[in-house]
């Protein structure tokens, strides 16, 4: 799974629980809709160094474990509530919601989506109300939260090698040998291949 990938599976998987609410990300070039809206933000991806290696069907497969935070925002109008005299107030529904995300994560099913997409997503710590009056008038109902992704990125080619551009010509290791000289600190490698 590439990032853009990942982000049409998170764009989807929102969707699903949303019903009625636009989902962007923040980077996305428009105008801000109205509210409800949840506004999705990746950051940084942070990735394995060296890959595994596998060989499926006479192609190498190479996976990276990676990894992600995804910011939630969710921008709500609230929920009106009668009171004795009639009057219907909107009153802050946006972190109920958000945390009705977070459950919905666990239902089987979202979980069979996110174990057949190889993906994990973890709330990091908690749900934040960050409620804010407008123009000292009215509020904006919204919540935070910030969700660790774990996620597979895979690079599947028959033409991917070891970097001489010839893969058969070079095998698999079958063992390693390391050797450390003390005198001058030189490392010594012996690779054995088939």
């Amino acid at each position: 799974m590439t990032v853009m990938q990942l982000r049409s599976f998170l764009r989807l998987l929102a969707e699903r629980h949303f019903v009625g609410y636009s989902v962007i990300f923040a980077d996305e070039k428009r105008t801000k809709p109205k509210a409800p809206f949840l506004k999705l933000r990746l950051g940084d991806v942070s990735m394995s160094t060296h890959p595994i290696i596998q060989w499926r069907d006479g192609v190498v497969v190479k996976t990276h474990p990676s990894s992600v935070m995804l910011e939630a925002n969710l921008f709500s109008p609230g929920v009106p509530v009668k009171t004795a005299s009639g009057v219907v107030p909107y009153q802050n529904s946006a972190c109920d919601e958000l945390v009705g995300f977070c459950h919905y994560l666990e239902y089987p099913a979202t979980e069979d989506a996110l174990y057949n997409a190889d993906v994990s997503i973890l709330l990091e710590g908690r749900v934040r109300d960050i409620t804010a009056i407008l123009d000292e008038v009215a509020p904006e109902f919204r919540a935070m939260a910030e969700f660790a992704v774990d996620f597979t990125q895979t690079v599947s080619d028959p033409n991917v090698d070891n970097g001489d551009g010839n893969l058969d010509a070079t095998g698999y290791f079958i063992s390693v040998e390391i050797e450390n000289e003390t005198e001058d600190s030189q490392w010594q490698t012996t690779l054995t291949t088939s």
